[in-house]
């Protein structure tokens, strides 16, 4: 039996960093806890940009007459367990190593604008266009609530702090691919059943990992040291110092020429390469 009324003191933060099936622990959610979730969603342009919170809380029926167990999705900040005063808050989050999230974030983009009639377009060229360290900036910005001003200033070992020490102090961190690891842990907390269905957005694979070549792969992990890190840190076990190198002036050029090459993969899904 499920049990989402009697205890109410712990409040679950799930926090869903794209591609790293946070879908499958969402709908889990979502469908064993229909009546105990909420769901925030990104304020409106331009007032989320000049006014924080940045996020703001749906209405879900049912939280009219008892309080929220799950906060759940991509668009909150730390600063929501301030709604939840005296609830013991838990914090979960997947993690993903850096290649596979960007194959699986770029085999969705194509997969979404082929279904819009659109056209295929090369790996490297979408990949030019992308900011470097994407979740740990998505970490750092949305969940933490840096402004990206801040981050395009901070050096890599003190992005890599900041998120270790946030991290450790979570009640779950895994892999994407243990996310059957957390459905249970919940599962156990809540008397609830743990059966659950793997929901996987990408139904179409345009280029598989052994399609990368090495160099390919390589450049990737150079390029998103701290998210590579983070990953080994917390999914591999790796308790080894890490020292990377300030790529600051690296990471500004990057961000200075990803409109051209933005420009150019658009022109590519529109009328082929």
């Amino acid at each position: 039996m499920t049990d989402t009324t009697t205890d109410t003191k712990d409040l679950y933060l799930l926090i869903h960093l794209p591609k790293c099936a946070g879908t499958t622990a969402e709908t889990y959610v979502r469908s064993t806890f229909p009546d105990a979730f909420a769901w925030p969603l990104r304020r409106r342009a331009p007032g989320r940009y000049f006014n924080r919170p940045y996020y703001r809380m749906t209405e879900n029926p049912a939280l009219q007459t008892q309080p929220a167990v799950f906060v759940i999705g991509h668009f909150f900040g730390e600063s929501i367990a301030a709604k939840f005063p005296g609830r013991q808050i838990k914090r979960s989050v997947l993690l993903r190593d850096p290649v596979g999230f960007l194959l699986s974030f770029y085999n969705f983009r194509v997969q979404r604008y082929m279904e819009k009639g659109m056209k295929s377009f090369p790996f490297e060229m979408w990949y030019n266009s992308q900011a470097s360290n994407p979740m740990s900036d998505f970490l750092l910005n949305r969940y933490l609530e840096l402004p990206f001003s801040r981050l395009r200033l901070m050096p890599p070992d003190e992005r890599l702090d900041i998120l270790t020490e946030t991290l450790r102090s979570f009640w779950h961190v895994s892999s994407y691919r243990e996310c059957g690891s957390l459905i249970a842990k919940i599962a156990a907390e809540r008397n609830a059943p743990a059966d659950f269905e793997i929901a996987n957005v990408t139904r179409t694979q345009t280029l598989a990992f052994d399609d990368l070549a090495p160099s390919m792969r390589e450049r990737i992990v150079a390029d998103n040291r701290v998210d590579a890190a983070l990953f080994e840190r917390f999914c591999d076990g790796n308790t080894q110092p890490v020292s990377l190198p300030d790529d600051r002036l690296a990471s500004l050029r990057r961000e200075v020429q990803r409109p051209i090459y933005t420009l150019r993969y658009r022109v590519a899904r529109s009328y082929g390469v």
